[in-house]
């Protein structure tokens, strides 16, 4: 016999947690950029800034894990206000989306921040995985094409994007990447391993950031990001409640309500306790 699950929380009296849908679908407002400070990265999510003790520190790696049951949108729901913020600030976002998302998909949840099509031209770049005609594409949309180049060669490529990105806006533009892309892209002779590294050592160096996002089912990859990241957020759902806590920082665990409100969608966080 199975026993139903409820997930509650006694924080400010006791209710059961919302559910959240799989697919979220905001209404077009104008979201609000937040500063970064001198020592973090902005989350775009003011409450979560304020979880993390001031948002993601500038040089280092984050790991989103996502157990397999939260959605591509679930994803967004964290993901989307970090890009908006930075191209809203006028600053730059370099994109390897997770292979549930493609660039067309994010600019269309972008517009409802507030993000132009052609704001998110000027400052972001999103690898495209198909293989559209050139004259058809559009100018933030990066070609990487396993088949027809070499590990080396779809690298060099990123790194010759994210610096012309650079060069145009004056620093480093975050770097947001779908680990079973990457994976998928650079398994060949764990080529994928020397990536990662490379890319930290980068944000050391340069005061970059770096989200990666990994499924809990890529165990050796999830295990391996996990061991070279700073911070290590994780995503899970338990009975259509999408909850969310810190592995580093720790932190309680959350329940996340998607808040629309404002139009755009944003995580609402309810302590669980």
């Amino acid at each position: 016999m199975s026993i139903p699950f409820y997930p509650f929380t006694v924080d400010q009296g006791f209710h059961l947690l919302p559910k959240i849908p799989s697919k979220i679908h905001g209404k077009y407002g104008k979201f609000s950029p937040i500063l970064d400070s001198e020592k973090h990265y902005s989350t775009g999510i003011a409450e979560l800034d304020k979880i993390l003790g001031g948002g993601y520190p500038k040089g280092c790696t984050v790991l989103f894990e996502l157990e397999n049951e939260v959605t591509a949108d679930q994803q967004l729901l964290f993901i989307a206000p970090l890009i908006a913020n930075q191209v809203l600030s006028g600053k730059g976002a370099f994109i390897f989306p997770t292979q549930d998302l493609n660039a067309k998909y994010i600019v269309e949840k972008l517009g409802f921040y507030g993000v132009s099509e052609k704001e998110f031209a000027k400052l972001a770049r999103v690898a495209d995985f198909t293989m559209y005609d050139r004259k058809d594409r559009k100018p933030y949309l990066i070609s990487y094409y396993a088949e027809r180049a070499s590990h080396e060669e779809n690298f060099r490529e990123w790194i010759k994007s994210y610096g012309e990105l650079w060069s145009g806006i004056g620093s480093p533009p975050i770097k947001i990447v779908g680990m079973d892309s990457i994976y998928f892209f650079y398994c060949g002779e764990n080529y994928w391993r020397k990536v990662l590294t490379l890319d930290s050592s980068f944000n050391r160096n340069y005061g970059g950031l770096t989200i990666r996002v990994s499924r809990t089912i890529l165990e050796e990859v999830t295990k391996t990001v996990a061991e070279m990241s700073e911070v290590h957020l994780k995503l899970l759902r338990r009975n259509g409640v999408l909850m969310f806590y810190g592995v580093k920082p720790q932190t309680i665990l959350y329940a996340v309500e998607a808040d629309l409100s404002s139009g755009y969608p944003m995580p609402k966080f309810h302590p669980i306790l």
